[in-house]
C-alpha cells in the first residue's frame, strides 16, 4: 500500500486560505465591520474571547459595539502563526499584537495587548472558517498618550466601511476627513 501524502500546493494553499481567514477577522475588528468579522466564522461556530462567549451567526454584530465601546481606534497585527492541517479541519494558533487607544479619567492612552488564538477551523464546500476560538491574552502594557504629532495631512482612518481600505474602484479620498 502506498503512503498517500497530502499534495503540497494543496495545503499550501489550505493554509494560505487559513492564514486570510486570520487577516480578514482582525480587518474586520479595526474597521468595525460585523459583516467581515461574521464571515470568518462557521455560522455555529464558538468563540471564548478572554471570558465573553459568542456563537452562532451573530458572533460579528456582538463583537462590534464592545470593540467600538471599549476602544477609540484599534490596531491589530498578525505575528508567527501556524497552521496543522488535517484533511478538512485545521488547528491554528495565531500570535497577535492589539493596540488600543482609549481615555479613562488620567486621559488619553494606548493599550498594548499580546494575545494568541488557538482556532478550529473546518472547510466546508471548499471555504476555511473558524469552528471553534479560544483566546489568550500573553500580556498588557499602558502607555500615556504625551501629544499627537501635528497632522502631515494623511488620509484619516475610518471604522467603517468608508475606509479607504474598501475602495476598489479607485475615488478620491478627501485628505483630513474623519468619518
Amino acid at each position: 500500500m502506498l503512503d498517500q501524502k497530502a499534495d503540497p500546493v494543496v495545503e499550501l494553499l489550505d493554509k494560505q486560505a487559513v492564514h486570510e481567514v486570520m487577516l480578514r477577522y482582525l480587518r474586520g475588528v479595526d474597521r468595525l465591520d460585523p459583516d467581515l468579522i461574521q464571515s470568518a466564522y462557521h455560522p455555529d461556530a464558538e468563540d471564548d474571547h478572554g471570558g465573553k462567549f459568542f456563537s452562532g451567526a451573530g458572533i460579528g454584530e456582538a463583537i462590534v459595539p464592545l470593540v467600538a465601546e471599549l476602544f477609540a481606534s484599534t490596531v491589530h497585527l498578525l505575528g508567527n502563526h501556524l497552521v496543522d492541517l488535517q484533511g478538512d479541519v485545521a488547528y491554528s494558533e495565531s500570535y497577535v499584537l492589539g493596540y488600543y487607544t482609549a481615555v479613562d479619567e488620567q486621559g488619553d492612552y494606548i493599550l498594548v495587548r499580546a494575545l494568541r488564538y488557538v482556532d478550529e477551523l473546518v472547510k466546508t464546500a471548499g471555504e476555511w472558517k473558524i469552528k471553534r476560538r479560544r483566546l489568550i491574552r500573553e500580556w498588557d502594557r499602558i502607555d500615556r498618550n504625551q501629544e499627537r504629532p501635528p497632522d502631515r495631512a494623511y488620509i484619516e482612518p475610518r471604522r467603517s466601511r468608508a475606509d479607504i481600505s474598501y475602495d476598489r474602484a479607485g475615488d478620491e479620498v478627501t485628505v483630513g476627513a474623519r468619518a
